[in-house]
């Protein structure tokens, strides 16, 4: 069996719970098994379809390019999506799905045994109240396929086998290393039997209200329609990932002083104190869309209106990805090949180290990879971006050294 995970012991971990479960799966079909092995083909015109997303919002963002080949493979049936609460934003008035279902599962977010109990029943009792046909899970966990698709009584289920499970499902995608992200959920939509356009982009639908919202944080601002305008985005979710604040303070100094640049500091509401700690050392320079901003809409309707992006690779790059917007990436242990946006122009800083890429929490290094990037190498990299002018030309990798 070919696991995913990067860690041997994670992997020979997997392996043997992966097994215990074959084994009582096994036990408990015991006079039906020929029924396991008995290849489904997912039906033709299914009534109701499941498409399971429930983590981060990056992750759900880049499957929405694989939506319209769904809906335009099954024009009848009624599809529905199962995100996080905070993703769900990110589907909202997407007109390929019809319904949008909301559950955080405790194996991504952290809650009290009690809550995770109340509210696994819940959504579960859900699901099989609907009946629905298939389901897919575009991650390919098998947390995922056994509690929200097994459990849930969906007769045809769709994902990857590469972290255990394999016995579970009916239709097997076929796992390949070292793809992005988004193409792994191409893969899981061509099983279902979509064609995908391989030109087909993550998309996010806002609104005219959105953009009005944007006008008048403008008019708010004495911003003008040519000022130089330049988001930084100095959040993170996992520490391992967050570039120190006094950098991100120095390159806001530097596209003042250099460009005359006007800087939007974004981020939720959680990360703003470090935001009002980054502004502090930009001597109070930059304007805190942290408190303005209120939704994902309107924050990828302020980027259609910037120049523009510094930050990690976060669900707001991709976002900026979706707005077209030039972007210097800031990349810690994750993959470039799997996370690079996609839809803009970017230049992408990165210092290898051999335990690169990483799937670490916490490192245990005294100079980690993110925080061996220098301001120098983003000023190189915006220098880079700032020289080539068209906003939708073609993309641009570069890897600080």
């Amino acid at each position: 069996m070919k696991y995913k995970f990067v860690k041997k012991n994670t992997r020979r971990i997997v392996f043997v719970f992966d097994s215990i479960g074959f084994i009582l799966w096994t036990i408990f079909h015991v006079f039906i098994t020929w029924k396991m092995w008995r290849k489904k083909r997912i039906p033709e015109k299914p009534k109701k379809i499941l498409l399971i997303r429930v983590d981060y919002i990056g992750d759900v963002l880049l499957t929405t390019h694989t939506l319209p080949a769904i809906r335009e493979q099954f024009p009848e049936a009624n599809i529905t999506f199962l995100t996080s609460l905070k993703s769900r934003e990110i589907l909202e008035e997407n007109p390929h799905i019809d319904t949008i279902l909301t559950y955080d599962p405790p194996w991504f977010f952290k809650k009290g045994f009690a809550r995770a109990f109340r509210e696994y029943f819940k959504i579960v009792a859900l699901i099989r109240k609907e009946r629905f046909d298939v389901a897919a899970d575009f991650r390919g966990d098998a947390r995922n396929i056994l509690l929200l698709m097994v459990f849930a009584k969906i007769p045809y289920r769709v994902s990857f086998a590469a972290s255990g499970g394999r016995y579970l499902l009916t239709s097997i995608a076929d796992y390949k290393e070292s793809l992005h992200e988004a193409e792994y959920h191409t893969v899981i939509a061509k099983t279902l039997g979509a064609k995908v356009d391989n030109n087909a982009l993550p998309e996010i639908f806002i609104t005219d209200r959105d953009r009005i919202f944007i006008n008048n944080l403008f008019d708010k601002y004495g911003i003008k329609k040519d000022d130089m305008l330049v988001v930084i985005h100095p959040g993170a979710r996992q520490t391992v990932r967050q570039w120190p604040e006094s950098r991100y303070a120095e390159v806001g100094r530097y596209l003042i002083e250099e460009y005359g640049a006007k800087i939007i500091l974004t981020g939720s509401r959680e990360e703003l104190s470090l935001i009002l700690r980054v502004n502090k050392f930009m001597n109070d320079k930059a304007i805190i869309g942290a408190t303005e901003i209120h939704s994902f809409k309107q924050l990828t309707a302020l980027f259609e209106r910037c120049r523009l992006y510094i930050g990690v690779s976060s669900g707001p790059s991709h976002m900026a990805g979706t707005a077209h917007l030039p972007s210097v990436l800031i990349f810690g242990p994750e993959s470039v090949s799997q996370w690079y946006p996609l839809g803009n122009k970017y230049y992408i800083v990165r210092k290898d180290f051999p335990c690169c890429p990483c799937n670490q929490k916490r490192c245990p290094l005294k100079e980690n990879c993110i925080e061996s990037v220098k301001v120098e190498d983003v000023t190189h990299g915006i220098r880079t971006l700032l020289n080539s002018t068209a906003r939708k030309e073609k993309q641009i990798i570069s890897q600080g050294i």
